[in-house]
């Protein structure tokens, strides 16, 4: 059997080899931070472009909210479809009847 300053020395030197692996982890998650605060500057994008950044939010907050599946959603995507199927529809017919008349 081990004599207890043996498993003493064993548990502290554990511990020290854990605290310069937390002080090694702590100190490379804080360079990443601060890599992507430069990368994804908020600010600079919204002073940028204020607009897209509010669009983007209230897009965010829409579907975020639960609005993807509300009535206002289907409204919007049946006249998106309308409006977009009846000059494909148009050009169709027209090129069809211009087809006809040779």
């Amino acid at each position: 059997m081990e004599p207890n300053n043996g498993r003493a020395e064993r548990v502290i030197q554990h511990s020290r080899a854990l605290g310069d692996d937390v002080r090694s982890l702590t100190s490379e998650l804080s360079e990443a931070a601060s890599e992507l605060r430069q990368k994804v500057d908020i600010s600079q994008s919204v002073q940028a472009h204020p607009f897209r950044s509010i669009a983007i939010a209230a897009g965010v907050g829409y579907v975020l909210g639960g609005g993807l599946f509300s009535p206002l959603t289907g409204t919007l995507l049946r006249v998106g479809m309308r409006a977009m199927v009846v000059p494909m529809l148009k050009g169709q017919l027209e090129a069809m009847v211009a087809g006809a008349g040779q």
